[in-house]
This record gives C-alpha cells, structure tokens and sequence, in this order.
C-alpha cells in the first residue's frame, strides 16, 4: 500500500474491495447452488418418469398373464348368448254363439220353401257348413259377420243351426246387443231356385242354400235365436225325442269342428 496516501484512503479502499470480493463470492456460490438445484430437480424428475414406466411395464405384465392366449386346439369357446325368445302368440279368438231355427220345413212338394224332406238332405249333405252369415240378406252390405257350424233336423222346429260369430269385431259386439235387446233375433235362409214350367206350372226342382242372414222379421215367425252364449249347450239340453237321429250323436261334431 503507498505511503503516500492518507490512511483513511486506504482504509476506505480495503472496504470496497473486500465488499465487491464477498459480493462476487456470494454471487458465485449463489449460482452454483441454483445450478445444482436445478440438476438435482432434473435427476429426480428422471428417476421418477423411469418408475413410473416400470410401473406401467410390471402392471401390463400381470394383465397379459392374466388373459387367455386363444389356441383352436385347446382353448373352448363359450356358446354365444342365446336370441331371447319370440313374443307370446296373440290371445285365441274369442267367439260367442246363437243358436236358433232357420226354416220350419213347411213347404209344399215342388214349391218354393223347403220341405222336410229336402231339409233332412241339407243337413245330410253338410254342404251348409261354413255358409256365410249376413245381416239382413246384405241389403245394406254384405259382410260376414259369422258363419254356420252346425244344423241338424228337428221333429218339430225344422232346420236347426249353430252360428259362431267373432267376438273381436266392432260389427259382432254391435249384432250381440242387438239380439240381445231383441232387435235382430230372427234367422232366414237365403237360396236360389231352380224351375221348369210343366203344363203353365212352376215346378221347383232344386233349392241352394247360399247364405243365412239375421233379420228383423223373419218371414216363417218360428224362425227365432233360442239361445245366445260364449259356450255351446250341452246335447242333453236338446230333448231326444225330437231330434231326427243320425248315424252318429249330432253334437258330437259340433265339438269337434271348434
């Protein structure tokens, strides 16, 4: 140090330099630190994307070891599940039945109503079954509101029928209260005639039954419904003695065509 100079010069002048050497030292410490914080961060954040990977691995591993390789020899497969079930089939139709007189049998030899006789060969024939039911002889329209199931021959009655007639329809419930309230409770046969004219006379030959109808007023008065239900009597409710007996019991096939 020169002599030369004041002694608080030199005094002031160690203080600054030895401020600005501790600040610089502090400065340098400073950044190392920083720096080896920063590193230290960097290898932590490392070690901990490198655990996290071995994770994963170890976890695919057991995952793997746990599913079953497919092998056609070996491995079975299971049934595929199995279509669920159709819808249940609509309910049965319901029908509801009438059973009445559709021609006395009081016509004439050769005339134009029907005779005993001829009725015995209707019911014989069967050709009747299934003959269409109208309302009315189709003066308003013809549509099958029902058809004929049944007929035998009484002593007494004449042609006798069972109708069935389907419940479901609008037209049917309507016809139900209608007989019910007495409105149509009449039956008449629907026909056509053959004739030949023998001598200036009409001679009928042949009678064809081609539909029924329930009308207001029939035209034989005894041709009435007896009974209207959802069940066919039982043959006992017909006494005996005034059916024609055929070859077999005639309620038997009534059973059998429903």
């Amino acid at each position: 140090m020169p002599s030369c100079l004041p002694a608080p010069y030199y005094v002031g002048v160690d203080t600054i330099v030895y401020n600005t050497c501790a600040i610089v030292v502090s400065t340098t410490l400073s950044t190392r630190i920083t720096t080896i914080s920063i590193t230290a961060l960097f290898f932590l954040l490392v070690i901990a994307v490198i655990a996290r990977a071995s994770t994963h691995n170890k976890m695919e591993q057991q995952r793997n070891a746990k599913r079953v390789k497919y092998n056609p020899k070996t491995t079975k497969l299971l049934p595929l599940p199995l279509p669920p079930p159709p819808p249940p089939p609509p309910a049965a139709i319901s029908y509801f039945y009438a059973i009445g007189t559709a021609d006395p049998g009081t016509g004439n030899k050769d005339g134009y109503f029907f005779t005993m006789p001829e009725l015995a060969d209707v019911v014989k024939s069967g050709y009747m079954l299934g003959t269409q039911v109208w309302l009315e002889h189709g003066d308003a329209s013809r549509e099958i509101i029902g058809d004929v199931v049944y007929t035998w021959l009484d002593k007494k009655s004449g042609l006798m029928v069972v109708l069935r007639f389907d419940f479901q329809t609008l037209r049917s419930k309507v016809l139900l209260e209608w007989i019910k309230s007495g409105l149509f409770s009449g039956i008449s046969l629907g026909y056509n005639a053959d004739v030949k004219y023998i001598e200036g006379l009409i001679i009928v030959h042949k009678k064809t039954i081609v539909e029924l109808s329930i009308v207001r007023d029939p035209y034989h008065k005894s041709c009435k419904i007896g009974f209207i239900g959802n069940t066919i009597p039982q043959v006992a409710d017909s006494p005996p003695d005034t059916r024609i007996q055929a070859e077999e019991d005639p309620w038997q096939t009534v059973f059998s065509c429903l």
